[in-house]
């Protein structure tokens, strides 16, 4: 049986996030998820997610202070990110 539909639009892209803007934002919610962007590729979704944990993304510095997955939702490869907190150095007492 035939389904007649238009097709959708091509996709010339997927639009670049502001991830300064989306790691600002996350730190005002420490410990909660945040669905940042999606890519066309479940590899550069997961290598942005790995260079969030690896402190290698400079908008989520420093290391450790950002957690980050990739997850494959309808067909789309999404990156979530939430923030967890900065380590402070010094002396207690």
């Amino acid at each position: 049986m035939v389904r007649f539909e238009d097709p959708p639009a091509p996709r010339r892209g997927v639009p670049r996030a502001d991830h300064k803007a989306a790691a600002e934002e996350l730190r005002g919610l420490p410990g909660m998820w945040g669905f940042v962007t999606a890519y066309q590729a479940q590899s550069a979704a997961a290598q942005a997610a790995s260079n969030i944990r690896n402190g290698d993304a400079q908008a989520y510095q420093p290391k450790g202070a950002f957690d980050a997955t990739s997850r494959t939702v309808n067909g789309e490869y999404r990156l979530y990110v939430k923030f967890i907190g900065e380590e402070t150095s010094g002396d207690a007492g």
